[in-house]
This record gives C-alpha cells, structure tokens and sequence, in this order.
C-alpha cells in the first residue's frame, strides 16, 4: 500500500497496473527485521519467533517493545547489532516514487513535483487530525490508544495501518462488517469498540496462528478479541495512575455501525478511522470507537 502511489492514481498520473507493478518490486526488497536477523546469523528462527509472540503478548513486561528493542531487552542481540542491522534494512528499501522513476511511469521533475503537492497535503491533514484528537474528550486517552493502535494494528496483519479521519459523530464505514468490544472500568469508564472489514480479520487471524476457514470469517473473531484485549491492556499499562480494571469484553458480527446504536447520544464519543493493507494488496479499513465517560 502507497498513499504517495494512491494519490497519483487518483490524479490519473499513473495507472493502477504501474503502481501495483510497482508496489510488487518494493515487497520484494523489504525484508522482515526477523528475516535479516536470520539471514546474517544473529538470531535463530526459534529466538525470531519467541520476540514475534513476546510482541504480541501485553501481559509480558516488554509487549510494547518493537522488534529489535525486543530481541536486545531479551538478551539476544546488542543495541550495537541491532542498529546496524537496521540500518541494512533502511539501505535496501526503495520509495515508491523512485521505482516509478526508474520504470518510466512518471518522469523524475514531475515525480519531485507532486511529491512536494502530497507532503503538504499530508501535512495539512495531521494538523487537523492532530487538533480533532486534542480536543476530544480525555485527549490523553485518546491519544494513548490512537498511538497503541498504529504500533499494533500492524503486528496483528494489518499493514501500514494509517488514520484518514478523525470525528466525532460516529457513522457507518463500507465493508467494515466485525466488531470487538472491551470495557475498562475506574475514575473514567472507557468503552473500546473495534470493527474491521473481512478481509482484515482474515489477516488478524493469520497473525495469531488461527486457521482461515473458507466461508466462515466468525470463526475468527476469537482473533480479533485478542487484538481488542491486547490494546486495552496496554492503555491500562499506559495509563497506570487511573488503577483502571478490565470489565466485560465481546466480538460479534455487525454491519460498521450497528454496534455504536445505543451510543449514537454519548457526547464523549470520538471515531478514527484507519486504512491498511491487506493480503490481496487492497486497502481496507478498520474503525476504532472511544467512549470516555463517567462510570
């Protein structure tokens, strides 16, 4: 997925084809942190997989690690080695715009051009998603649970998973059709709804080792319930001073907005929308609800 690729697509600059040919060439030289580990013999597979669930374990002291701060923290490799071995990792990763260069779907002045179009664009949009979220009701749980969610929706099969918008009035989102639910429970009552779409908790699944049944997405909904739980646990950690207790926890089925039906009136609401990639190289969505209210 490129949203620097998306937005030249949708200006007719380059074609659909160009960019998916030219997002395939990008996959193929991005290599996994774990994948390049293996490869130059500073871990081994078994140590690579121990820091993947320790990664997705928030009962564990360092679940909210990332990869290589993980694997230091567990003592397999050095801050030293680890850096270096990102930098590897960065030196073989190509921007989208460059191989659209080199394939000749765009020239290199016009590429320079709509770039600096897109990062102000990009730029423009922060600002105000940034100012949505501060002004929501408990900007500190909001913000807490927003940067939980972009560190971990990837972990957990969703890909580069972004937020497009910000509001306050939830509404409907296409082809979000499967939702989990979690309580927290102390001075503040935060209500945690996530939906996503089929084909993300497909990928959800896949990441926590459950079998993708043809024909049966809820039978992987337990997956999306340790995603839910695995958010609020953190937010709990992250917010240790509220002594905040786990209260009840769902996943059901729903159509993107039934779920919110009997919270439509809660005024500390807030909605943020993400986009993600998912396996068949679509972009799908995924919504995350807060309610933030008085117990």
């Amino acid at each position: 997925m490129s949203f620097y690729g998306d937005f030249l697509v949708q200006l007719g600059v380059v074609r659909q084809d160009e960019l998916a040919a030219a997002l395939a060439e990008q996959a193929e030289g991005r290599t996994r942190l774990g994948d390049l580990a293996v490869a130059r013999g500073l871990l081994t597979p078994e140590q690579v997989e121990q820091v993947r669930r320790c990664q997705r374990g928030p009962h564990l002291a360092h679940g909210d690690l990332r990869f290589g701060e993980l694997a230091v923290a567990l003592g397999f490799a050095t801050t030293a080695q680890m850096e270096a071995l990102h930098a590897e990792q960065r030196a073989g990763w190509r921007r989208i715009g460059e191989i659209l260069v080199k394939n000749g779907a765009i020239d290199a002045a016009t590429h320079e051009s709509y770039l600096r179009d897109f990062v102000h664009t990009e730029l423009i949009r922060r600002r105000r998603l940034e100012a949505s979220m501060a002004e929501a009701p408990h900007p500190r749980v909001v913000e807490q649970m927003v940067d939980l969610a972009r560190r971990w929706l990837p972990r957990f099969g969703l890909a580069d998973a972004k937020v497009v918008d910000v509001r306050i009035a939830p509404r409907a989102t296409r082809g979000v059709t499967w939702a989990g639910r979690r309580s927290l429970v102390g001075p503040v009552e935060i209500l945690t709804f996530l939906a996503v779409s089929t084909p993300g908790l497909a990928a959800i699944a896949r990441s926590t080792e459950r079998p993708v049944v043809e024909g049966r997405p809820d039978l992987a909904l337990p997956a999306l319930a340790e995603l839910v739980d695995t958010l609020t646990e953190l937010l709990r950690d992250r917010l240790g001073d509220l002594a905040l207790a786990p209260a009840t926890s769902e996943t059901f089925p729903d159509d993107g907005f039934q779920a919110l039906a009997d919270l439509v009136a809660e005024r500390d609401l807030l909605q943020v929308e993400f986009v993600h990639g998912a396996p068949a190289g679509t972009t799908e969505r995924a919504v995350l609800t807060l309610v933030t209210r008085q117990p």
